[in-house]
Parts: structure tokens; sequence; C-alpha cells
């Protein structure tokens, strides 16, 4: 009984699905490579063409080469899906993170451009743009990263992680909080500067309203809200 047990397992037909495409598996780096390479001229091209204003047609206050870049990855997932869900669906998310780190870096040089000292009204919404740029980018990778688990062979699922493209996004934000903070400061700085040069024992008159007060007033209702 059990060595035809054995014969009728060694008969059973093998599943289909997949078969051919797991002989391509081992010789598919060079198409991971490509994507990865296209990915990264998509994100040049999305940044050098970004006008680094909120994005009018979404209810999300963001950059819209953010948005642009997350659709180009899902457009590559579903193309290697198609082919494998194996080790190179792996690879290829893998090479996703290194996109996504290019992305974060190019936002973190549009922070640095001005200079941390620099805090005119348009530099302190794109500071707050790019920090809400940022979150955004940071919430999706997550949602990202489950997506690719799901479609991964079930071998392969709980090897995937998306903590470096997460982190970088973190970085980022606290770089535009700093940059932010920075800049409230210098403002802040220019007029407790005319302040402390002031020779208040020649001053005679004292009004309702202070000057200083009316322009520290100014400053801290300039800041973006959202």
């Amino acid at each position: 009984a059990g060595a035809a047990a054995a014969a009728a397992g060694a008969n059973a037909p093998k599943p289909f699905s997949g078969s051919i495409s797991s002989c391509f598996e081992p010789h598919l780096k060079c198409y991971v490579e490509l994507e990865e390479k296209s990915l990264m001229e998509t994100v040049d091209k999305l940044v050098g063409e970004e006008a680094w204003e909120a994005d009018q047609g979404e209810e999300e206050k963001v950059l819209s080469s953010s948005i642009q870049v997350f659709l180009h990855i899902k457009k590559s997932l579903k193309r290697c899906s198609l082919l494998t869900r194996g080790q190179t669906l792996l690879d290829l998310a893998r090479s996703f993170q290194s996109v996504l780190g290019a992305y974060a870096a190019k936002l973190v040089s549009r922070l640095e451009k001005a200079g941390r000292d620099v805090d005119t009204k348009e530099e302190r919404f794109l500071r707050v743009l790019i920090i809400n740029t940022a979150e955004y980018c940071y919430e999706t990778v997550g949602g990202l990263g489950q997506s690719i688990a799901k479609m991964l062979d079930s071998e392969l699922s709980d090897k995937i992680d998306m903590y470096q493209a997460e982190d970088d996004f973190s970085g980022v934000i606290t770089t535009g909080i700093g940059s932010l903070v920075a800049g409230l400061g210098a403002s802040v700085g220019a007029v407790t500067d005319k302040m402390s040069k002031t020779n208040w024992s020649a001053v005679e008159l004292v009004g309702d309203v202070s000057l200083y007060v009316m322009e520290l007033s100014a400053v801290v209702e300039a800041i973006p809200t959202e």
C-alpha cells in the first residue's frame, strides 16, 4: 500500500503555473537592474519638472512628483508580478527602496538649497509642503510593502521590509522641521536684535501696541497651517 501511494504521488500532475517563468528566474538580474535604472531616470525627470507647489488636483497637499513616483513603482511591480512572484520580485522590491531613497535625498537637497536662515513666506510654505510630502511617502511605503508581501511566493513573503525607505522619509521630515524652526528663529532673532539695540531710556511715551510685538506676531501668523 505504501509503495502504491508513493507511486501515485510521483505520478501526480505538477502545478503548471510558474513552471516556465521559474526556469528564467536565475537570469532576471538584468531585468531588475533595467527597471531600477528606468525608475531612477523617472525620479530625475519628475523632480526636474517639479513646480514645488501643491498638486491642486489632490486632497493631500503634497508635491505631484511624489504621487507620480509611486504610480511608476506600482506599474513596475505589476509588470514583474506578471513574470514571476519569486526571488526576482523580491529583488525588485529591494531596488524600490533605492529609488525611494534617491527621491528622499532630492527632497532634502531642495530643503537645503535656500539655506536654513532664509525665512521668506515662499520658503516656509515649501518647507511645510516637503514635510507633508515626506509624511505621505512614509505612509505609502508601508502599504506598498504589504502589497508586495501578498504578491510574493509564500516562502518569500516574510523577507520583504521597507524600513530603509521609511527611515529615509523620516529623515526628510526631521530635516524639514529643523529648517522650518531655523528659519523662524532667524526672523524672530532679527526682531529681538532690534529690541536689544533700542535705547529704552530715551523712550518717553509708551503706546498700547508695541511695534516689536506686531512684528513678532506677523512672523508667527505667516506660518502655514497645512
